[in-house]
């Protein structure tokens, strides 16, 4: 998910660790929401080839201690909140840009199916 914003203060689920990649679905999901988008489609995978785990936020944890899969409506949540990873493991095979869901390394396939799951939009395509 590419996205911008005014201030200094870091989005959760950034990482400090530069080895680990993420994909925050919490935001993802709620921005999808928010714009009317009907679907998923996963561009530049192959530069994740290589990674030895990768590290999708599935949730984020309130300073109440409450576990939400949906961003509240609060201003100041982002900044209060634990996000929460779901680790998965990476892939060496590199990827050629063109290629389809079937012709993915196993594990490339298995992350695009797993945000697609959490994402609760469908599939389109891989690029």
């Amino acid at each position: 998910m590419n996205t911008s914003r005014v201030g200094m203060e870091p989005f959760p689920p950034e990482l400090a660790d530069a080895t680990d990649e993420w994909i925050d679905i919490v935001g993802l999901h709620d921005t999808c929401r928010i714009n009317g988008f009907s679907g998923l489609a996963l561009a530049r995978l192959d530069v994740l080839a290589g990674l030895d785990t990768i590290q999708p936020c599935v949730a984020y944890r309130l300073p109440n201690g409450q576990v939400v899969d949906d961003l509240p409506m609060q201003t100041a949540m982002p900044h209060a909140a634990e996000p929460i990873y779901e680790s998965m493991r990476g892939w060496d095979q590199p990827m050629d840009s063109s290629c389809a869901l079937q012709e993915l390394p196993a594990n490339a396939r298995a992350y695009c199916e797993r945000v697609a799951e959490l994402f609760k939009y469908p599939f389109i395509r891989s690029r």
